[in-house]
């Protein structure tokens, strides 16, 4: 599947020139249905005028065109996760994204183990994968789901003579839905995510109000139903339609996406200039997203000339920005999290009292607290610094985080200081005061 030389492959289709030769796509799995179509282009655009004025149906539908642009700007692949309640249109906005390449044997579960997502992923090279409903696949699962998906690569095994097989490999998007984000549900198994996990999977905040315009239906939940009932009835069109647009002329069709990417890249990042390489990350794949969309309403025609593609694209960046916490580095966020939580939950329990020259009641004891300037102080032992406190994170990183943040009570060079304890002597420790809670 996907691009061959300049031309792009369907299971049965091709689009673009193969230099006199006949290209055929041959595949061991079942791709009946995945990429049909049924319906006409005219009757689909009848959904896509219905997302004109929503932000996350009108960002979904830019999703759905941006996979074949991974490939011609060079751009690495990821995901988007839409994030919210039941109802809130979630669930719409993949059936709209999948209409744009087939029925709804397009959107699948992510009820699938990681050795089964590869099949699959394979399947939508240079597309866009959709999983529904995240809270039906386990934490580890999604986990390691999070990077394979997006690094394009399934895992390496041996054959029957242990020899190595040839591993899968793919370069998609994919775009998924849930009540929960990615954090959320890898701390129901007690795991806790990473930054590189959440670059390649960034969540977008989806609420009822999303769905602004009602183009004259009575409700959302019509709005709704008319779009789930275009997209079952007429699909698989515009997304040919896009693709003999890009491959009338490659190098042209090349050209002006890399300009539109760079300029919504631009665009985007203007709101946070001092953005870590996380969050520039994301904002390239959003910015693709926008580059996408233009093309299909611009060069293709298939999206409604109305459709403010920059709106939503921008909209939906912002959201995930505020999600996110910042522009900031997600890990250093996290270790704050994590220490101020720690200390929330234990700073009764676990932190022996000197001013009340508490000697007894502390079980597994991690440091002392006192009163010092109207702020309580948490000087916290260096071994349960490193094993409980910042647990996961690398202490060092942990200390300069909150000697940043103005977290960390420092008389030196050093981010220990020596404090005379009870017991213990004049040893060196960490002495954390958390700021006030905004």
């Amino acid at each position: 599947m996907g691009w061959f030389g300049n031309v792009f492959v369907l299971p049965d289709d091709t689009s673009g020139q193969a230099a006199g030769e006949e290209l055929l796509f041959q595949s061991a799995a079942v791709t009946t249905g995945l990429y049909g179509t049924a319906g006409t282009l005219d009757g689909w655009k009848e959904a896509a005028a219905l997302a004109v004025g929503n932000s996350r149906l009108t960002f979904a539908l830019c999703l759905a065109f941006a996979g074949p642009l991974l490939r011609l700007t060079g751009t690495e692949g990821g995901g988007f996760s839409l994030e919210g309640d039941s109802s809130c249109g979630k669930t719409t906005a993949l059936h709209l994204a999948a209409s744009v390449w087939g029925g709804p044997a397009h959107v699948r579960t992510w009820r699938a183990t990681d050795n089964g997502l590869e099949g699959v992923a394979a399947l939508h090279n240079d597309g866009l994968l959709i999983l529904d409903e995240i809270g039906q696949v386990g934490g580890k699962v999604l986990a390691e789901a999070a990077y394979m998906l997006a690094n394009g690569s399934g895992k390496t095994r041996a054959g029957k003579e242990s020899a190595l097989r040839r591993s899968q490999t793919w370069r998609l998007l994919f775009l998924s839905s849930g009540e929960v984000g990615l954090a959320d549900k890898l701390n129901e198994c007690g795991l806790r995510s990473r930054a590189g996990q959440e670059v390649r999977l960034a969540g977008v905040p989806v609420s009822r109000e999303h769905i602004a315009r009602l183009h004259g239906l009575p409700d959302a939940a019509a709005l709704s139903d008319s779009l789930k009932a275009i997209a079952a009835t007429h699909y698989g069109h515009a997304g040919r339609a896009f693709l003999d647009c890009l491959t009338r002329d490659v190098d042209r069709a090349r050209a002006e996406a890399l300009r539109l990417l760079e300029q919504w890249t631009a665009s985007l990042l203007t709101a946070c200039p001092d953005a870590d390489g996380q969050v520039k990350r994301v904002a390239r794949r959003f910015a693709l997203g926008a580059a996408a969309g233009i093309l299909a309403r611009d060069q293709a025609g298939v999206l409604p000339e109305n459709m403010d593609v920059g709106m939503a694209v921008n909209a939906c960046f912002k959201a995930w920005l505020e999600e996110r916490g910042g522009a900031g580095a997600s890990e250093d966020a996290a270790i704050l999290a994590q220490v101020r939580l720690f200390i929330e939950q234990h700073g009764a329990s676990r932190f022996q009292d000197m001013d009340t020259e508490q000697t007894h009641g502390v079980i597994n004891r991690v440091g002392f607290r006192r009163k010092a300037d109207g702020m309580t102080e948490y000087i916290i032992l260096s071994e349960a610094f490193r094993s409980e406190v910042v647990k996961s994170f690398s202490h060092r990183r942990a200390a300069a985080v909150l000697r940043a943040a103005g977290w960390l009570r420092v008389s030196e060079a050093k981010n220990t200081t020596k404090r005379d304890l009870p017991e213990l002597g004049r040893v060196r420790c960490y002495v954390v005061v958390l700021p006030p809670d905004e």
